[in-house]
């Protein structure tokens, strides 16, 4: 596994004030920079390639008792993700402010991540995926029992072990989350012409 690299530099910001009114604001976001990544060219050699960051930022903040969280990655070659996440605080006495296990959670994670390599990272020692990927997910329940839904799509799929002679290609998957449960309703993988 190659992880990535770069120089990509971060400028934050950060306001809190935890008394009897909540107070929340903070944020990171790209300031300079950007990442290396492990891409594949159409042959499937391994090439290093930049992200070409547009924009990176997560933001924090809160709206009376309520905390709204915000992520944003755009880039050329390494796709997009748009999330938010709210969830209330309650306020705790001499303790003061805490997130309880029974918290509601209201939001929304939306994907659009190329074929790259670096996937690979999830996979076990020895084994390479590739393949580009799209959701739209909801995000509900609680704390203690976060629910998620939505579809997950994946094309140009590849699964490879050069150890155990595995080498699968061509692959698509359409699923969706719901719940805690993921739904396959199609998966394919071709096996390599030898």
């Amino acid at each position: 596994h190659v992880p990535p690299t770069g120089d990509l530099v971060f400028d934050g910001q950060w306001e809190a004030r935890l008394g009897p009114e909540l107070r929340l604001r903070a944020a990171l976001s790209r300031a300079s920079g950007d990442i290396n990544l492990l891409a594949e060219t159409a042959e499937g050699t391994p090439v290093r390639v930049t992200a070409g960051i547009r924009e990176a930022r997560l933001a924090l903040d809160s709206n009376g008792d309520t905390v709204n969280l915000n992520l944003r990655w755009d880039s050329e070659r390494a796709g997009t993700l748009d999330g938010q996440l709210s969830s209330p605080l309650a306020r705790g006495g001499a303790a003061g402010w805490r997130w309880p296990a029974q918290a509601p959670l209201s939001g929304r994670l939306q994907a659009r991540l190329p074929r790259m390599a670096v996937w690979s990272l999830l996979a076990p020692p020895g084994w390479r995926i590739r393949g580009s990927l799209e959701a739209d997910l909801t995000v509900d329940g609680t704390k203690a029992d976060p629910q998620l839904r939505g579809p997950l799509r994946a094309d140009d799929l590849g699964l490879r072990s050069v150890v155990d002679g595995v080498a699968l290609q061509e692959g698509r998957l359409r699923a969706r989350l719901e719940t805690q449960r993921l739904i396959i309703d199609e998966l394919v993988l071709q096996g390599a012409a030898g």
